[in-house]
């Protein structure tokens, strides 16, 4: 005999939902985040290099944002790391570096 509750299965299956959910590919915009990264001058003016672009942030962004698309860079040598946040229709993006 087992001793979990007897709705361990919706509870575990319901955890299973959710980190799938924060893992679809469907609330990230790859080729909207680099866009708006070249768009704001992070590339020629503040010097990132080596810009990797990709992943789902799930704490980066406020309620909002529909795409919450995580970067890593390189600047003067040091790693960084951040998150373009971007709404579906009217909201315009924002770049949040932690």
């Amino acid at each position: 005999m087992n001793n979990y509750p007897p709705n361990w299965r919706v509870f575990f299956g319901a955890i299973l939902c959710l980190f799938t959910a924060c893992n679809n590919p469907l609330w990230t915009d790859e080729a909207g985040a680099l866009h708006t990264l070249h768009q704001h001058g992070y590339t020629e003016t503040k010097g990132y290099t080596d810009i990797k672009v990709g992943g789902f942030n799930l704490w980066g962004c406020n309620g909002y944002d529909a795409y919450r698309t995580k970067f890593s860079a390189k600047i003067d040598g040091k790693a960084i790391q951040g998150v373009v946040c971007s709404g579906l229709i009217f909201k315009k993006s924002a770049i949040r570096i932690y």
